[in-house]
């Protein structure tokens, strides 16, 4: 996801995703650069 998004990473945390990656300006948008991260969730660890 593009960061920051606090709302969306609080979402994702909530249901389990974990963060596993972080790219530092890696896109261009409306005059500034945007790091993008990355979040799993194992489906395994769900059993």
């Amino acid at each position: 996801m593009a960061l920051p998004n606090d709302a969306s990473i609080a979402l994702h945390e909530r249901m389990g995703f974990e963060k596993v990656a972080h790219f530092k300006r890696v896109g261009f948008k409306q005059d500034r650069w945007i790091d993008v991260g990355y979040w799993q969730l194992l489906l395994d660890a769900m059993r």
